[in-house]
Formats: C-alpha cells, structure tokens, sequence
C-alpha cells in the first residue's frame, strides 16, 4: 500500500506521543530523578532549566533541516538517537560522576528533540491538507498530553514502585533508587528505538530536500526567521504599515479610543494603573480634530 494513501491514523497519534516523552521526561521527571539521588534543589532547578533551552532557540536550525534528506529521516533519527542516548543516561547513572554525565546526556537528548518536533511538524503540514490537518488535530493533543500522563503519572510510579521492591530485597536506599531509575530509562530507550522503528515503516516521507537550495539559502531562511520573531516589534510594525510605533504609543492610543467611545475617566485609569484620573485625562489623552469637530457640533444640537 502506497504510504500517502495511509490512514493518517496509524502515524498521527503515535508521531505526537514520541514527541512528548522527550520533552516530558526533560522538564518534569528528571527533576524527580536527581532530587531521589540526593542531588540538591539548587542544582536541580538550573541544570534541568537550562538543557530544556534547545526547545525555545530550535528556530536556529529549523531552515537547515530541509537542505538534507527528507523529514521522515529527521523525524526517525531524532526517535532513534534520543532513545539511544536514554539507554546511555541509564548506564550513567552508575558512575561516580552520574549528575554530569546523564546532564550532559539529556541536553544531547534535548537537541534531538527539538529537532523532531520541527520535523514531525513539517510532516504533518506537508502530507495533510488544511482540512484533513483540522480534523486530526485532536488525535494530535490527545497523545501528546497521552505522553505526559504516561511520563508523569506512570513512569514516575513505576520508579517508585521499583523502589520499594528494590530496598525490600535489602538494598541500600541510594542504590535501589538508581536501579529502579535505571529501570525506567532503558523502558524509555525501548520506546523511543521502537517507535522510531515503527516510523520507518508507517511514516510518509513529508517532502524531499528542497532541490537547488544550498547553505546560503538555509541563513537567509534563518534571517527571515529571526525578523519575522513576534518579539521584533520594528519587524511587526513595518507589516501592519505602521512606522515609528512603540508599546508605549499604543498606551495613548488605548487610552485616547477608551475615552472617545464613552469610557469614564475613573475607570480607564484604573485598566491603566494610575491612581490619579485626572492625570490620565491630562497626558494620556489626545483628542484629534475630528473629536473635536463632533464635541462642537454636539453643543449646536443642545442649542436647537
């Protein structure tokens, strides 16, 4: 059977649940982890911030992607290579050296999952029309929050679970713990290598390397990534036809359109954050001519 003529039911569902393990273990359970292996709070909270950095500047190498291969093969690398690296983040645990280790392990594991969340995107788009996109959307939130019960909820169980079998058996309580989380991190890396394995057959391939496109296309693709950032107001502002705005404009144009459709000054100074209404009134409002014109023209009326 041809892959495009799948149901996108046997990869939509599975495709979004091997997106979520990765980010859900990285930013929720690791924490557990290291804080059951003694590892101190402080630590805890700015290494595991800091490796989940590769999901918030994945937009860096996000037009590279399609300079090699197709999306499938970034997609199926990325599940195959992030449970590797979990099988590796097992065996680390082991070590004198574990915290540093299996750390610099997950931000590997980060980076690939960054990657496939760009790719497994591009796939969706690419093989589905805007139509079939919508009606699938809800297999796509549903297992990726699947990911997240499954990461949070089971996995975290399992390890304690595991642990108190383990120090039952009159293993230390360090010991048991690593152990039981050794557990968990190799079920991860059979997930993941399967999943992966899966999407090698069931798959589609979401488009080939854009041809005759080359590394300098890729930096202008980045370029335009980063004018088109919504944090780049100047970029935002030359679209909408605006030219010299700035927020703090847009506050006394609020507060001007506020007053002319009937709102009171006392309450436009409290949206505002002012305690004074009359310095609200006196500096933040700008009637123009037109405002004017009408206010005149209400006096000849009451005059009539």
């Amino acid at each position: 059977m041809n892959l495009s003529s799948r149901s996108p039911l046997r990869w939509v569902p599975s495709l979004y649940f091997a997106m979520g393990l990765p980010f859900v273990v990285l930013n929720m359970v690791s924490a557990v982890l290291y804080k059951d292996l003694g590892i101190s709070d402080a630590q805890i909270a700015f290494w595991t911030s800091l490796i989940m950095w590769p999901w918030t500047i994945k937009f860096l190498w996000s037009p590279f992607l399609e300079l090699y291969r197709t999306k499938k093969f970034w997609v199926v690398g990325s599940q195959l290579l992030s449970g590797v690296l979990f099988g590796v983040a097992a065996l680390s645990l082991h070590l004198p050296l574990f915290f540093a280790v299996s750390v610099a392990v997950f931000a590997v594991v980060a980076f690939s999952g960054a990657t496939h969340d760009i790719a497994a995107d591009g796939v969706y788009m690419s093989e589905l029309s805007p139509a079939s996109q919508a009606k699938y959307i809800g297999w796509q939130g549903a297992f990726y929050n699947l990911a997240k019960l499954v990461a949070t909820g089971g996995l975290v169980w399992l390890a304690g679970w595991l642990y108190e079998g383990f120090s039952t058996s009159g293993t230390a309580s360090f010991d048991a713990y690593v152990r039981s989380w050794t557990v968990v991190l190799l079920i991860l890396c059979v997930t993941l290598v399967a999943l992966g394995l899966y999407h090698l057959r069931a798959l589609p391939s979401g488009g080939s390397a854009s041809e005759g496109r080359s590394l300098r296309d890729g930096l202008s693709g980045l370029k335009e990534v980063i004018a088109a950032f919504p944090g780049n107001r100047k970029h935002t502002s030359k679209c909408a036809g605006i030219r010299r705005v700035s927020p703090h404009m847009l506050r006394h144009t609020f507060a001007t359109r506020m007053i002319e459709n009937g709102s009171d000054a006392k309450s436009l100074a409290l949206i505002i954050g002012h305690s004074n209404p009359a310095f609200t009134l006196r500096r933040y409002v700008h009637p123009d001519h037109t405002s004017l014109y009408e206010q005149m023209c209400r006096l000849s009326s009451i005059q009539q």
